[in-house]
């Protein structure tokens, strides 16, 4: 009797799992299956190019004179502003191989900014005129600057004008500002001199609401979306570091902002969304040996976070 009921447990039990079985091979598992595909570009493109095509230059010239080859755009087609770093290694063929001319070659990564005088609608005139050519990496803000067209014999001051988030009622650029240089124009109105300033900051600083609160390329049409403004105005219109009076008539204004790296604290360089102009600057030493040299500068990735 004992036996009978074993074997008719196990047959329900073995049934059961059967059931069990079937029942589970009939329900679903999932829903839904959605598959994507991604055909993605390099985010940052050197005049026009990626990593697989070199940018080239060609330099015919004599030791211990500099060499300006560019521009070049760096173009960061992403939606978010990406650090990256400069490195040049140049070197010299002697006997058939190529050897480190380090010694020999100083390369410096420099951009340019136009300054005008604008109307009363933001849009450029031709009045007043600036040129600033400056290093976009370096422990001191090095420039050269020429200007046309100002008051005569008047003292101006160059500034970094940083916004705050309401910036047309909280006006005056001291997000902080900073004061870079003052000059004086002579009796022409003209100006054309050389700087080198350590700002102790970057451009732009941390707080300035033009890093991300505003789009300069659509609302302005500038190549570089984001970044830092200077302008030129006269010095008695300023107290560092802001603006105490606005006569706007008077001041050279932004045309395109601008990316400066400190290199005293990092070396890293921020591209922001948009493009801005690299130019290849080379100085040679005069004992420089003659033949051929290899430059070559890379634009180089750093680490960021997803």
């Amino acid at each position: 009797m004992e036996s009978k009921r074993i074997i008719r447990s196990s047959a329900i039990l073995l049934a059961s799992i059967m059931l069990v079985g079937i029942a589970s091979a009939a329900l679903l598992s999932y829903f839904a299956e959605i598959k994507g595909t991604a055909d993605i570009e390099q985010s940052i493109l050197v005049d026009g190019q990626d990593y697989t095509t070199p940018v080239e230059y060609t330099i015919n010239g004599i030791g211990g004179n500099t060499y300006t080859n560019g521009s070049f755009p760096v173009d960061n087609r992403a939606d978010v502003a990406i650090p990256i770093r400069f490195s040049t290694e140049p070197t010299y063929k002697n006997a058939g191989v190529w050897e480190d001319a380090s010694d020999a070659v100083r390369t410096r990564y420099m951009s340019t900014l136009e300054l005008s005088s604008k109307d009363a609608n933001w849009d450029v005139t031709s009045d007043m005129k600036a040129y600033l050519t400056y290093e976009l990496v370096s422990p001191e803000f090095n420039y050269d600057l020429t200007a046309t067209g100002l008051m005569p014999n008047t003292e101006y001051s160059l500034i970094y004008y940083a916004d705050k988030p309401d910036r047309f009622v909280e006006w005056g650029g001291n997000n902080p500002g900073k004061l870079i240089s003052t000059f004086a124009t002579d009796e022409n109105g003209s100006y054309t001199g050389s700087n080198s300033v350590n700002l102790g900051m970057n451009l732009p600083s941390p707080n300035d609401a033009n890093i991300d609160e505003y789009n300069y390329c659509d609302s302005d049409g500038y190549t570089l979306c984001n970044g830092a403004k200077l302008w030129i105005v006269p010095s008695s219109d300023y107290t560092e570091p802001a603006l105490t009076a606005w006569n706007p008539n008077t001041y050279l204004f932004e045309t395109n902002l601008i990316t400066y790296s400190d290199s005293s604290a990092d070396d890293t360089l921020v591209a922001y969304k948009g493009v801005f102009d690299l130019f290849i600057e080379n100085r040679f030493h005069p004992l420089a040996y003659p033949g051929k040299y290899k430059i070559t500068t890379k634009v180089e990735t750093t680490p960021v976070p997803m």
